[in-house]
Parts: C-alpha cells; sequence; structure tokens
C-alpha cells in the first residue's frame, strides 16, 4: 500500500490528514499490509512515519530521482 505525497506534505500542519494517514496506517497493520509512504521531504515525516512502524519512505529526503545508471553507481558506492 502505498500513501500519496499530499498525506505526508501535512504531518505537523493539517489534524485531519493526519487522522487519515493514521488510519491508512491502521488498516494496513490489520491487512498484514506492507506499507510505502512517497514525498518524505523533511526530518520530522521521516520520524512520525517510523514511529507509526512505517517501514519503507522514498522522497527527496533520501535522494532525488536520477537515471538507472547513476542510482547503481550511487549504490555501489556506499
Amino acid at each position: 500500500l502505498k500513501i500519496d505525497q499530499s498525506f505526508v506534505a501535512m504531518i505537523g500542519i493539517d489534524a485531519l490528514s493526519r487522522h487519515i494517514l493514521d488510519t491508512i496506517i491502521e488498516l494496513s497493520a490489520k491487512l498484514d499490509l506492507g506499507i510505502v509512504a512517497e514525498g518524505v521531504e523533511t526530518p520530522a515525516q521521516a520520524d512520525y512515519l517510523t514511529a507509526h512502524h512505517v517501514n519503507f519512505l522514498q522522497g527527496y529526503l533520501f535522494g532525488k530521482p536520477m537515471p538507472g545508471a547513476d542510482f547503481i553507481a550511487a549504490l555501489s558506492d556506499r
């Protein structure tokens, strides 16, 4: 299950969006589905999602989009 970046962007800003996000996370856990949050841009967003057991995060906080060859080279360098 993928959480849209529009919900991630509202973490700490909009209470209604946070309730929707929390419900999505809770439903995912009850259905035993993996969950990915997209559009993570701040440490606060990453911390909130990690604290709520969202283990797969993607977004500019971790890296900008890049061509496949560059991605493989970046992984090789780590």
